[in-house]
Order: C-alpha cells, then sequence, then structure tokens
C-alpha cells in the first residue's frame, strides 16, 4: 500500500499536535515495512513558512506584552502581577524554539523513510489545471497534481492520501479523481492508521 501525506502529516508531529502519535506509528509502519510513505516535494518546504508565521507571531506579540508589563511593573498597584506574567513571554520565546526543534527532529524521522515526489513542470501545469476547474488554492491543487501524478506513474493496487485539509479535499469531485486510480481520501491520521493496520494489503507498495 501507498500512503500519501502532505504538509499537516509533518506539522501534527512537529507541533506535537493531537493526532502526532498516530502519525508517529504510521511511519514506524512504513519504516517496518508495512507500507510505502510517499510526499510531494512541496509540502516538505509548506512547515517551515508554517513554523516561520508562528514564530513571528510569537515574537510580535511577546515583544508587545513585554512593553505593556514594562509599565506596569512601575505601577505599585500592579507591579507584583505583572512581575509574575513576565514568565509568559519566556515562554513564547521557549515555545518557538521548542517547535523549531521539533520541526527538525520531525523532517529527519520523515525523511528517512519517505519517498518525495519531484516537482517539475508537468505537475505545475496540472495544477493550474487543477486550480482553475477544482477551485483549489494554488498550495492545494500542486500537492493534488503531485498525488495524481505518482498515481498515474505508479498505478498502486491500493493506495490513500491522509490529510486534515477537509475544507478543499473532502470534495466529490477531488475524491472521483483520487477514486479513479483506488486511492482512498482520509481526513484523519488515526483513521488513516486503523485503515492501513487494519487492510489485508499493507504490504503492497
Amino acid at each position: 500500500m501507498i500512503v500519501y501525506v502532505e504538509s499537516n502529516f509533518i506539522l501534527e508531529i512537529a507541533f506535537r499536535q493531537e493526532q502526532a502519535a498516530s502519525c508517529r506509528s504510521l511511519v514506524a509502519v512504513c519504516a517496518a515495512g508495512g507500507a510505502s510513505l510517499v510526499v510531494p516535494a512541496f509540502s516538505i518546504a509548506e512547515p517551515f513558512h508554517a513554523y516561520v508565521a508562528r514564530a513571528k507571531e510569537r515574537s510580535r506579540v511577546g515583544e508587545g506584552l513585554r512593553m505593556q508589563l514594562g509599565e506596569l511593573a512601575r505601577s505599585e498597584t500592579f507591579g507584583d502581577e505583572a512581575e509574575a506574567l513576565q514568565r509568559v513571554t519566556g515562554l513564547l520565546v521557549r515555545s518557538a524554539e521548542e517547535e523549531r526543534s521539533g520541526l527538525q527532529r520531525a523532517m529527519q524521522e520523515i525523511l528517512g523513510v519517505a519517498e518525495l515526489i519531484p516537482l517539475d513542470g508537468r505537475i505545475i501545469a496540472e495544477a493550474n489545471d487543477l486550480e482553475r476547474t477544482l477551485k483549489l488554492s494554488p498550495q492545494d491543487a500542486i500537492v493534488l497534481a503531485s498525488v495524481l501524478s505518482h498515481l498515474n506513474a505508479t498505478r498502486p493496487e491500493k493506495s490513500c492520501f491522509m490529510n486534515r485539509n477537509t475544507k478543499d479535499f473532502d470534495d466529490p469531485d477531488v475524491i472521483a479523481r483520487l477514486t479513479a486510480f483506488a486511492c482512498k481520501l482520509l481526513p484523519r491520521f488515526d483513521d488513516g492508521l486503523g485503515y492501513v493496520q487494519s487492510s489485508g494489503h499493507a504490504g503492497d507498495s
């Protein structure tokens, strides 16, 4: 079986989100040969963009908070409370550092197992068509075009595409294109783990 994932899978592990344990178990299943993990190369870059955006936002919030706390610290009324709240700014800094380390670890873990789908001109052209016909965002269109291209080239007996972007991918037209290649769309990584583990063809790639 081929298991396709995109950037949300990486972020789930990197930021230790609610389905991170299932994602790690899926990586372990693939590392043991129970399935083949395949990731669009485009989806490798997206998590870094997400991390930078989160880090910038926390830096902005932290700087504003430090300024406000500095004013309050000079107040006899709120001085003690403001000093206690200084820990919040430290938490923002530490969380950004931890998420960066988590992203690096997640990338190392996934890239040690996964096959990447190269991003080339043909996929970009197909993504442009998908963006227009399916009303997808440019990013989602590139991911879907990558998955469809790999499916067309490999023709696996069984495959699934796991992601949490149900707003765009959980669409009848998208599902129809995946189903044409016997590829099942799974909007939860927990469900994806169960699907792979229960499949009688989990070892097929």
